[in-house]
């Protein structure tokens, strides 16, 4: 006779009844960290003015939030040691910059839910001028924080990453200027294996206007602490050095686009992508010797820029690159210099230059060069101003009605 065989059935049974025992995953048990709030004196702001209060939380979540990559977020990213232009951050890969829709979004996914989200600390503090926010890291692998009332009007609040790298002791700041501009709320989230994909995700929301005596406790706090050193130079000075000690094009021509491109400055950077080495070599110096932290930085690196470049465009000794991107973001105005350096000395902003150069634009739309009228025509219609019904070859008659009404119309927008 065969032996017996085990009944399939019954094996199948059995194999469903262990598994219908099986237990679900385990609610979130991350350690408790105990976050520290300290004070410092700010070197870039004066004391004065009201203060916001600052509600700080930390959380350990199984999700992956949505934000933006925090290389792309910030402003700067500079490193003791390695390149100096870099393009990601010693974070771990994943790592964001959540907005307050962001951050909204996140909260409303469940944070009543154990099994995804934990609040596993929780702290106040006061943002205000001449003041920095010090957030020491409160579980690895988040960073520490410095936190900074903005110098640029609309955005309350600067923060800079302060990263230490475990396997060389390597440091890195990463500044993110434009942190909280709206919303009152934002927050870093690190990825970390252990909760993948999910990780560890810090909130700063701003709750309301500072109480006066807890501004005041915070401001003696940072005066008894003395101003501590910097981990690393103000990121913008930073970068401001490495340009200005920058030889050949090859490196001058990222250093100063590193300088103009977290300001989004387009005529600038359009310029600089063209330019020949002479051209770089005439324009570092003007442009490296701004106040990289000044509040008006933005107009004063361009009009630097156009102000060195003037010599060159008078002798119309531009290479054939550099003349079409100075036509292009110029208009009639590249070979008209006596009006571009009027501009440049008149000017008080970027937006000031851009309203004069329209209408340097529209009234060289009647110039008696057909080369003037033509590069006018090309500048307005880039920015969806063309005039309707003009031409070129048109009569001056004809010319002058449409300057006329255009700056009409030009007159009626102020």
């Amino acid at each position: 006779m065969r032996p017996a065989r085990p009944c399939k059935t019954l094996h199948t049974l059995a194999v469903l009844a262990a598994a219908s025992c099986a237990s679900g995953p385990e609610p979130i048990d991350w350690p408790t960290p105990e976050p520290s709030v300290r004070y410092a004196a700010s070197a870039t702001s004066a004391p004065g003015g009201a203060g916001k209060e600052l509600r700080l939380r930390w959380f350990a979540t199984r999700t992956e939030p949505r934000g933006l990559a925090v290389s792309q977020a910030a402003s700067a990213i500079l490193a003791d040691r390695g390149e100096p232009f870099r393009g990601r951050t010693l974070l771990p890969i994943g790592s964001r910059w959540l907005s307050a829709s962001d951050l909204e979004l996140f909260e409303r996914g469940g944070l009543d839910d154990p099994m995804t989200t934990q609040v596993v600390a929780t702290a106040s503090a006061v943002l205000a001028p001449g003041l920095v926010t010090v957030l020491e890291p409160a579980s690895p692998p988040l960073p520490g924080m410095r936190l900074e009332p903005s110098t640029e009007a609309g955005e309350p609040l600067r923060v800079l990453l302060e990263i230490t790298a475990d396997a060389d002791g390597s440091r890195e700041a990463v500044l993110i200027d434009d942190a909280m501009r709206t919303g009152g709320a934002a927050a870093l989230f690190v990825p970390v294996e252990a909760l993948a994909p999910g990780g560890l995700l810090v909130a700063i929301t701003s709750v309301a206007d500072a109480n006066e005596a807890r501004v005041a406790a915070a401001r003696a706090a940072a005066a008894a602490a003395g101003r501590p050193p910097a981990v690393l130079p103000s990121p913008r000075a930073q970068a401001w050095a490495l340009a200005g000690a920058a030889v050949g094009a090859r490196n001058r021509r990222p250093a100063l686009l590193a300088l103009v491109a977290p300001l989004q400055l387009q005529r600038a950077t359009d310029m600089l992508l063209v330019a020949d080495e002479p051209a770089l070599a005439a324009v570092t110096p003007p442009m490296t010797a701004t106040d990289a932290d000044s509040p008006g930085v933005s107009w004063a690196l361009e009009r630097a820029l156009w102000q060195a470049l003037l010599p060159r465009m008078e002798r119309d000794d531009l290479t054939p690159a550099m003349r079409a991107a100075a036509s292009r973001n110029l208009g009639a105005a590249s070979s008209d210099t006596a009006t571009l350096r009027l501009l440049l000395e008149t000017s008080g902003d970027g937006d000031a230059f851009t309203r004069g150069l329209r209408e340097a634009n529209i009234h060289a739309l009647d110039d008696h060069r057909a080369s003037d009228r033509a590069a006018a025509l090309r500048f307005l219609a880039a920015r969806g101003s063309a005039p309707d019904g003009y031409e070129v070859m048109m009569d001056r008659s004809g010319r002058r009605r449409v300057v006329r009404r255009l700056l009409q119309a030009l007159e009626g927008e102020r």
